[in-house]
């Protein structure tokens, strides 16, 4: 018997697996494409920015580290959190940041997103959402891959009025994508 199956019959070794509209996953993989972003080639910004989207995801902040290119270029680091990790990839000669944010258990990633808006004056902002290591629903099924659907118009995300570092919000204008914990959205947001 796979360790899969004994953990799903067992009841065993799940605790930090999520269930969710029928599933079971490891975690939640946030893809977050930011462009006409600011403060992406301060380093310091960077690293109290990852600080605070741990800290909204509802992470555990276990180290930063950060890579510094040369003045007015771009910054490369990750978070590592207790719950996976967010990293960030940054092109601020053309105002663009690639960031990932996956995490498993009770955390809320997309709790981070409005974060990110925020810190780096955002935009325009796509996320994609994957569940990893989704398990099968029976014993003896082959495992399954990470999982995105963009064929579902329903998503509704609502951050309009959360604050950050005293800042309110930028407005939502444009909002489209898959069901909660699938798919690819994008919002352009306005000051």
């Amino acid at each position: 018997m796979s360790a899969i199956a004994k953990a799903l019959t067992a009841g065993n070794g799940l605790d930090h697996f999520i269930q969710r509209d029928g599933q079971v996953f490891a975690g939640t993989h946030l893809l977050i494409d930011i462009w006409e972003a600011s403060g992406i080639d301060d380093i310091e910004h960077v690293r109290r920015t990852l600080v605070d989207a741990a800290a909204a995801a509802g992470a555990t902040l276990l180290n930063i580290d950060l890579h510094y290119f040369t003045e007015n270029a771009g910054v490369s680091g990750v978070a590592v959190l207790a719950e996976s990790h967010i990293s960030i990839h940054t092109w601020p000669e053309i105002g663009y940041a690639s960031l990932d944010v996956f995490t498993c258990g009770h955390s809320t990633p997309r709790d981070a997103v409005s974060v990110l808006e925020c810190a780096f004056a955002v935009g325009t902002v796509t996320v994609s959402e994957f569940r990893r290591g989704v398990l099968p629903s029976k014993p003896g099924e082959p495992p399954k891959p990470p999982h995105a659907a963009d064929d579902r118009d329903d998503l509704n995300l609502d951050i309009t009025g959360t604050q950050h570092d005293g800042q309110a919000m930028p407005r939502e204008v444009e909002l489209n994508g898959g069901p909660e914990g699938q798919g690819t959205w994008y919002r352009r947001v306005e000051d």
